[in-house]
C-alpha cells in the first residue's frame, strides 16, 4: 500500500488548515491501521442491522456503523493516502485497500458479544456477509449530499465531470463522522452470495469519478 497521489494531480479548494491536514496523511498502512484501531476503540457503539434488499428480491445483507474521528475520517475519504486515492491510483489498489479494511473489521466483530448475539439470531448469515467478495466501506451518501462542490480537485475526476458539480469532488467531513460497511449480498433461501448488477462497476465507478 505505497499510493501517494502527487500533490499536483490531488489538488484541494479548502482552507489552508485543513489542506495541509490532508497533505500530512500517513501512508496506506498506517491510515489502515489507525482505522482499525479507531473502530476497536469505538466497538461499544458499533450499531448493526440486517438489511433486506429491494431490488434484489429474497436477498438479505448485514450493514454495521461506527465512529470515526474527524480527522481520519478526513484522510480515509479526502486524502491522498486513503479510500479514494487508492482507487484513484487503480481499481485493483482500491478493492486490495477496501478488503483490508473490511477484514479488519471482521476481525473486532467475532469476537464481540452483542455481536455473536445478532449473527446468532440471523443464523450467522451475518458473518458470511461480511466475509464475502463484494463487502465494503460505503459513502455516506448524506454526508457528501451536505458538503459544497468542488472541493476535493482531482485532475482524472474534474475531467470527466463535464462541468457539472459530482460528488466526487467533494470532501465530506461530517461533525459527527462514522464509517458504513456493507455486507456482501445473501440469498437467504441458499445461502450464497449475491452480486448487485447495478454496483457491478463500482470499482470502475470510483476511479473515473471518485464515487460510487
Amino acid at each position: 500500500m505505497k499510493v501517494r497521489i502527487a500533490l499536483t494531480e490531488w489538488q484541494y479548494n479548502l482552507d489552508t488548515d485543513r489542506v495541509d491536514h490532508l497533505n500530512a496523511a500517513p501512508d496506506g498502512k498506517e491510515l489502515r491501521a489507525l482505522a482499525v484501531a479507531e473502530m476497536q476503540a469505538n466497538i461499544q457503539h458499533a450499531s448493526f442491522c440486517w438489511q433486506a434488499g429491494k431490488s434484489m428480491v429474497g436477498c438479505f445483507r448485514v450493514k454495521v456503523t461506527i465512529p470515526c474521528t474527524a480527522p481520519t475520517y478526513d484522510w480515509l475519504f479526502n486524502g491522498p493516502t486513503g479510500y479514494r486515492a487508492h482507487y484513484y491510483s487503480s481499481e485493483n489498489e482500491g478493492e486490495a485497500f477496501n478488503q483490508l479494511l473490511v477484514g479488519g473489521l471482521v476481525s473486532l466483530l467475532l469476537p464481540f458479544p452483542r455481536w455473536q448475539e445478532f449473527d446468532q439470531s440471523i443464523d450467522r448469515l451475518g458473518e458470511r456477509s461480511l466475509r464475502g467478495p463484494w463487502s465494503k466501506l460505503g459513502f455516506d451518501d448524506a454526508a457528501f449530499s451536505d458538503t459544497p462542490p468542488r472541493q476535493l480537485l482531482a485532475r482524472r475526476w474534474i475531467s470527466r465531470s463535464g462541468g457539472c458539480d459530482l460528488r466526487g469532488l467533494r470532501a465530506p467531513r461530517p461533525v459527527a463522522p462514522h464509517l458504513q460497511f456493507y455486507g456482501t449480498w445473501i440469498l437467504r433461501a441458499t445461502r450464497e452470495c449475491q452480486l448487485d448488477a447495478s454496483k457491478a462497476d463500482r470499482p470502475c465507478d470510483i476511479w473515473s469519478r471518485g464515487y460510487a
